[in-house]
């Protein structure tokens, strides 16, 4: 009996833990830093002292060399995450640099503009004059 119980329980582990990588294989994160999840604890912890710190009535935003971030003061989560960081690959495989070409066949976006916004992961692309990614953004500001 007692080994059908560690059978039984090692299955549901498997099972449990298999659920959750596909899940976090979805999950826009930075570093560790996901939207909506992590905090201003965690952005500290993981990115260290920011290169500066602001507030204003809704958000406190925290500037680093490589990202912004943005936490909401009432939930204590972050909004959104700006990503400048040009050697992240980002959780679509794309990056800093990329031209708008690549990110809409990619992503089956056929429209122009100087953005384009992943809907089913929450990721907007951010072009330059030249068409080529400029930042990412995870998360989204409203609600």
């Amino acid at each position: 009996m007692e080994k059908l119980f560690c059978i039984f329980i090692v299955c549901l582990s498997l099972f449990y833990s298999h659920h959750a990588i596909a899940r976090n294989a979805q999950a826009a994160f930075y570093l560790g830093l996901e939207p909506q999840i992590s905090t201003l604890d965690d952005t500290f912890r993981i990115l260290g002292t920011p290169i500066s710190k602001r507030d204003n009535k809704i958000f406190i935003i925290c500037k680093y060399r490589v990202a912004e971030i943005a936490i909401d003061k009432k939930t204590k989560k972050i909004g959104i995450i700006i990503i400048y960081d040009p050697s992240f690959k980002d959780v679509n495989g794309l990056m800093i640099g990329d031209s708008y070409d690549k990110v809409s066949t990619l992503l089956n976006d056929t429209g122009k503009g100087d953005a384009i916004y992943d809907i089913k992961k929450k990721v907007t692309y951010i072009f330059n004059q030249e068409n080529v990614v400029e930042e990412i953004v995870y998360g989204s500001l409203s609600k």
